[in-house]
């Protein structure tokens, strides 16, 4: 994963979200980047970035770590900029 990439920001969520919620955005973005079923041409690339996001945070594990780590980035980045 870059440093740069948000898993909530890829299924435009917030970290307070439910998983009924990501479930719907998910839902909602693959038929925009499915490269079957895509409107406006959507990449593969954009496509296997929305299933990593929702294979992370539909987990309820797997989300508690990648909050964890996003908290660290944030606190890295902050003592970084000071």
């Amino acid at each position: 994963q870059g440093l740069d990439m948000n898993l909530y920001e890829i299924l435009s969520v917030s970290r307070l979200s439910s998983l009924d919620e990501i479930k719907q955005s998910y839902k909602r973005l693959l038929l925009a980047v499915h490269p079957d079923k895509a409107i406006a041409g959507g990449g593969n690339s954009e496509f296997l970035l929305a299933q990593h996001a929702f294979s992370v945070l539909r987990d309820p594990v797997m989300r508690k770590h990648y909050d964890e780590e996003l908290a660290r980035r944030k606190l890295l980045k902050v003592h970084v900029s000071e």
